[in-house]
């Protein structure tokens, strides 16, 4: 069953990366503006987020593992498929929502599944699963819109969801662990506020750039694939900055590590705005990226150590409700300026100033405590 997990991580963060980097194909398809696109997936960033928690708790309890898991990838595949034959952009939406919220359904199921043998490799190799999945998305469905016009994606899906139900029903069943009943307080909150105030604004950031760097690099005549190459590149890079994070924190700190991913981010975005040609677009957007994963897994670390006695809580609020608060920004961001494309998209290291400005304060003000 760990197997399982680790190929349905693939899989459920393959096919949930392939929005972002469609939003020029879906901008030209149903006539709509940026603005709307962006908020859309903000929109629904948000709502996702929030639920997060709320689907671990439902899986916990939830005793048929297999026939969970079989009906959460199949709604993943076929809805996300089934965006070649939406007539409106509204279905779109809809299909959108329905992705996400499943993806949302599936990740306190797999992790646990994942984590059943008490072993932090099997963590690992779940974690890195879901990165590859989430990094090479963007290429192919690129690819693919460019080559094919997205033309009988619902074939492909239709057959990948009656192998899923097919397969994994069968496979061998893991009862779900007795946990003790952990609560979670404001105190323990008002621990984690800084890094959950820094996970929100580096959310802010990351949406940001990768929502609006398909856009923007249409918006200079570059080509649907060459957007889909930047989010995919970016993501790879990402993977490793993100493991090399964790090893950086056992060495110098989680606040060195959180200040270089700040200064890298803040660099390399100022950079990008004076890139022109595909290697220096490329090279500034892979880097300004990969600055911002050094800090992700290194800070699910941290607020664990903040709280040891609430690790389950503590992880929900530097990943679910912080994203959630990052995509609110986004949102709100996006209503006021979304339809300029290239404002929006130089304007990301202002965003990267101003949390290294204040990750800069946090330090100070805990060292003088």
């Amino acid at each position: 069953m760990f197997w399982a997990s680790v190929i349905a991580h693939f899989i459920v963060d393959l096919f949930s990366s392939i929005f972002k980097p469609l939003g020029p194909y879906f901008i030209s398809k149903y006539q709509i503006e940026p603005k709307t696109f962006a908020t859309t997936l903000f929109g629904i960033s948000i709502l996702t987020s929030i639920m997060q928690p709320f689907f671990g708790i439902i899986a916990d309890k939830v005793k048929k593992r297999n026939i969970y898991l079989t009906i959460v990838l199949s709604v993943i595949i076929l809805s996300s498929t089934m965006i070649s034959i939406a007539g409106t952009f509204l279905i779109v939406v809809i299909l959108i929502l329905i992705t996400q919220l499943s993806n949302s359904a599936f990740h306190p199921m797999g992790a646990s599944m994942a984590g059943h043998y008490g072993k932090g490799y099997h963590l690992a190799f779940f974690s890195f699963a879901g990165m590859l999945g989430f990094a090479t998305g963007p290429v192919i469905i690129t690819w693919y819109a460019q080559t094919f016009n997205l033309s009988y994606m619902y074939v492909i899906g239709i057959a990948l969801s009656f192998m899923m139900i097919v397969t994994i029903p069968k496979m061998k069943l893991l009862e779900p662990e007795e946990k003790p009943q952990v609560v979670s307080s404001a105190k323990i909150f008002l621990k984690l506020l800084p890094l959950f105030l820094f996970v929100s604004f580096r959310t802010f950031f990351m949406n940001l750039s990768e929502v609006y760097a398909p856009l923007y690099t249409r918006e200079m005549g570059k080509s649907l694939i060459f957007g889909g190459l930047l989010l995919t590149s970016s993501r790879y890079f990402g993977m490793f900055m993100s493991l090399l994070g964790v090893f950086l924190r056992d060495k110098i700190g989680n606040n060195a590590v959180n200040m270089i991913s700040v200064g890298g981010m803040t660099v390399f975005s100022f950079l990008f705005i004076f890139a022109k040609n595909d290697i220096s677009i490329m090279v500034m957007f892979i880097l300004m990226m990969g600055f911002s994963y050094l800090s992700m897994s290194s800070n699910v670390v941290e607020a664990q150590r903040i709280a040891p006695g609430n690790k389950g809580f503590a992880s929900s609020i530097v990943m679910g409700t912080a994203w959630a608060f990052g995509s609110l920004m986004n949102y709100v961001y996006s209503s006021l300026f979304g339809n300029m494309i290239i404002f929006m998209m130089k304007s990301a290291w202002i965003i990267a100033l101003s949390t290294s400005i204040f990750v800069l304060l946090s330090i100070r003000k805990i060292q003088r405590v």
